[in-house]
């Protein structure tokens, strides 16, 4: 199909004599000083074959720069008596890509703004760049022009905030709730779940890191959409990119339409006109002169998909608040994966809400995070290990001040796991070993990138908690190889319910271990601090609540709580058995053992585990 116009009604943007929509200085500077700082952008090398994404350097505007001149007519347009006069640009970029930028006379900036990208005009790089601890600054001097960058050139219509389109995204048996963002006549882009975004998220990306990715392996799906005048847009397409958003705890799909469909592309491009016109209608600019659009009056029709079935009723909301803090790390995962920083706001708003549940109900807690399912088992492993570090390091009085902060980091500390598909608990052949301690080496670093804006972790807490947690003893660990001397209680303790919680998982070479066979293991190892293994022991006891136990009658059980001497005080039966006369969820306690469930034998095997949370 040839290219429609590329006009846009965007609020505050023109079009040129060729059509294409840009932003002027005035509504670059307004732009600009509404930013949240550091705000991310990418730097292109003008001069470079660089398209709008190969080649860009990744980087972060620190400050505006102004002058003390006054611009006619700027204060009623903007709020402040300067004009911006430059941008400070911080990077954290390898050897060679800085000598680029050393050399460059100018460059080119990409920015996201409203759901629209833009590219700015050629800018100049103003003086040499300055070394500081953490990356390196520099200064360029104010763009005069930006103009919007369209993807696959097709005109992209956004919907206002006030227009609903709501939807379903079929692909295999799963059904997604959807909501139209934009549309094109070439695709759209949807806003969904994150814990569905964040796994369509892994599959794209490693499938794109492969040789033999042919049309038929791309992530084919289904879209149907609902708009408010009863019209129906359905058709086939494929998942080409998912994307953190800060629409609460969502992501963003984008959408290309199978090439083949005709009669789609004719309807999603008159679709894509109306939404233009209505939104400029809506606008802050709003078009007053023009008459609503029909396709956005009337009622949309239902939008219906099968909902799961409940397996575990939580009447406490604990599961809810779990299902929460694991929403807000998968944002942060796509973040990293991006390499946008991390959002400060969410991560403590997780922190703070784990702590309050942890100080509150410690017990139901921990049996509702090892229940906790239909999320990356990294997700789970981060949270688990953040929440026993907790109740252990209070214990043991070796937080002063900051809990959250303390949380925070070990929510994050395997995150970047996620990103690069390293698994949860590494290979114990030496040479894969070694190449996967690299990558955690590498993707550790860009996580401590990614947390240079979140200013209210104390340094000690990352250290202790983010980085520390894979070192040893011996000096064997990453990212630093530390040895004893190096590594303070905290950092030990961390070691410690990082690798117990570990063993759990299976591994190219062994299946996951049952936890009273980890003890002996750990305490054999003379790489972690044994006093802590002792300390975590003594504390959880052999049964830790959350533990799926067996008992000789056969019977599988979730322990709830624990008696004085660490042993299960009462168990939540696993799965019905009618030749015992049990029924799941049902809750007995110890006295009842012998004559209902027969003698404790011990842990049931990990792989139970998926199947029954």
């Amino acid at each position: 199909m040839a290219n429609r116009s590329r006009g846009s009604f965007q609020p505050g943007s023109q079009t040129d004599d060729a059509g294409r929509a840009y932003l002027d200085a005035i509504r670059l500077m307004q732009i600009l000083t509404q930013w949240q700082l550091p705000y991310p952008v990418q730097l292109v090398v003008v001069g470079q074959e660089n398209d709008e994404e190969c080649g860009a350097l990744a980087g972060f505007v620190e400050r505006l720069c102004f002058n003390q001149e006054a611009r006619s007519g700027l204060n009623e347009k903007v709020n402040t008596d300067q004009r911006c006069d430059g941008l400070i640009i911080k990077t954290y970029l390898a050897a060679h890509s800085v000598r680029l930028l050393d050399a460059a006379q100018q460059v080119s900036l990409i920015f996201k703004w409203k759901d629209q990208r833009y590219r700015t005009a050629p800018v100049r790089l103003r003086s040499s760049a300055h070394q500081v601890s953490d990356g390196r600054l520099w200064h360029v001097k104010m763009p005069q022009r930006a103009e919007s960058l369209y993807i696959r050139n097709y005109f992209r219509a956004h919907l206002h905030e006030t227009l609903k389109v709501d939807g379903v995204l079929h692909r295999g048996d799963r059904q997604v709730k959807v909501r139209l963002l934009d549309i094109s006549a070439g695709g759209c882009r949807l806003l969904v779940p994150v814990r569905e975004g964040v796994a369509w998220w892994q599959q794209l990306s490693n499938r794109s890191s492969e040789d033999d990715t042919a049309d038929g392996e791309k992530l084919t799906c289904d879209v149907q959409l609902a708009f408010p005048s009863g019209e129906w847009l359905e058709g086939r397409g494929s998942i080409r990119s998912v994307y953190a958003t800060r629409r609460g705890l969502f992501a963003t799909v984008g959408i290309c339409f199978d090439p083949d469909q005709e009669a789609l592309e004719e309807q999603a491009m008159r679709i894509a006109l109306e939404t233009e016109r209505e939104s400029a209608r809506l606008g802050e600019e709003s078009h007053h002169d023009l008459l609503p659009a029909p396709l956005y009056q009337g009622r949309a029709p239902a939008v219906d998909i099968a909902q799961p079935v409940i397996t575990h009723p939580d009447a406490s909301g604990l599961q809810s608040v779990l299902e929460g803090v694991a929403a807000i790390l998968c944002i942060q995962a796509l973040r990293l994966a991006h390499d946008e920083p991390f959002d400060s706001d969410l991560i403590k708003q997780a922190s703070q809400s784990l702590l309050k549940r942890l100080d509150q109900q410690p017990d139901e807690l921990m049996y509702a995070l090892v229940r906790l399912h239909g999320w990356p088992s990294i997700i789970r492993h981060c949270m688990l290990v953040a929440a026993r570090l907790y109740l252990l390091a209070t214990s043991e009085k070796l937080i002063d001040g900051a809990p959250e902060a303390l949380l925070a980091s070990a929510l994050l500390h395997d995150l970047g796991k996620l990103v690069v598909h390293l698994p949860v608990r590494l290979s114990d052949e030496p040479d894969i070993r070694a190449r996967q301690s690299e990558q955690l080496r590498q993707v550790l670093l860009r996580v401590l990138q990614g947390l240079h804006a979140v200013n209210w972790i104390a340094r000690r807490f990352l250290e202790a908690a983010l980085v520390n947690p894979h070192e040893r003893l011996d000096g064997s660990g990453v990212p630093r190889g530390l040895n004893a001397g190096e590594l303070d209680a905290l950092s030990r303790m961390a070691a410690v319910v990082d690798k117990i919680d570990l063993l759990t998982y299976a591994n190219d070479q062994h299946d996951g271990v049952r936890l009273h066979d980890i003890v002996p293991l750990v305490f054999a190892d003379k790489s972690l601090d044994q006093g802590m293994v002792t300390c975590y022991v003594e504390y959880f006891g052999l049964f830790p609540v959350g533990s799926l136990v067996r008992f000789s009658g056969g019977a599988l059980a979730w322990v709830l709580c624990l008696d004085e001497t660490g042993l299960p005080a009462e168990v939540s039966v696993a799965v019905d058995d009618k030749s015992l006369d049990l029924v799941g969820g049902e809750v007995i306690c110890a006295r009842q053992f012998a004559s209902r469930l027969g003698k404790l034998k011990g842990h049931a095997a990990p792989r139970y585990l998926e199947a029954l949370r």
